[in-house]
């Protein structure tokens, strides 16, 4: 089923998306402090992240640390247009792209095994906690005919969490999950929590897959301009 599986590079990791297109043009969408994404120009996050090996009975962890930091930049892509995030890590600098569009919350993310770009949507901030909705992936290739799809669920809102000693509040907690249809039934091959603060942004992500926690990215800082 590898083919089925995002790469954890481009998948885990909250914001980090890969995207190379070059279409500049004026946001629409959500763009002040009192929604989940602040969008100011300068404010910085900074994460630390734990990886852990998604091999079974291989427990090994690696940790970095990334900051990231809103720009001014725009780009269009496809019809959509996202804010960009510089996003500095061990590895390198990067670019994330954010996307608001009636209270839903989406981020580019890379599929390498096909190098297909899609839209992951995280977060709906005017809907009841329960509420579930379906995005399909083609992930499909000359090879592979794969159907399958992107699960967002609102698990809670209002809610509390202490992260890294700090307790955050009005948060809205999200899964996201990657289904693929196996025997006419879609299947949950990987998922994501999201938690998101009012004003702040994302302050914490959990990912597992098979039952196993393979990374955990909580926010230790953050400035909001």
């Amino acid at each position: 089923m590898k083919r089925t599986l995002l790469t954890l590079t481009t998948l885990l990791i909250l914001f980090f998306g890969a995207c190379k297109k070059d279409n500049s043009n004026t946001p629409g969408g959500n763009t002040g402090n009192d929604t989940y994404q602040p969008v100011s120009a300068g404010s910085t996050w900074k994460y630390r992240t734990t990886a852990v090996s998604p091999i079974p009975g291989d427990n090994t962890e690696t940790l970095d640390t990334t900051e990231n930091t809103m720009t001014a930049e725009i780009k269009k892509i496809g019809t959509k247009n996202y804010h960009v995030l510089s996003s500095v890590d061990n590895d390198g600098t990067t670019k994330t792209y954010l996307n608001f569009e009636n209270h839903v919350y989406s981020t580019i993310q890379l599929d390498d095994e096909t190098d297909k770009q899609f839209d992951l949507p995280y977060l709906n901030d005017n809907v009841e906690a329960g509420t579930s909705w379906t995005t399909a992936l083609d992930l499909s290739d000359a090879e592979n005919q794969v159907d399958a799809r992107l699960k967002t669920t609102i698990a809670e809102k209002g809610i509390s969490r202490v992260i890294l000693g700090k307790n955050y509040t009005n948060l809205i907690h999200s899964n996201v999950e990657l289904q693929v249809k196996i025997n006419g039934v879609y299947t949950t091959q990987f998922t994501q929590e999201f938690y998101v603060a009012k004003g702040i942004g994302v302050v914490a992500v959990y990912a597992n897959t098979g039952g196993k926690v393979i990374l955990k990215s909580e926010i230790f800082s953050y400035k909001i301009k």
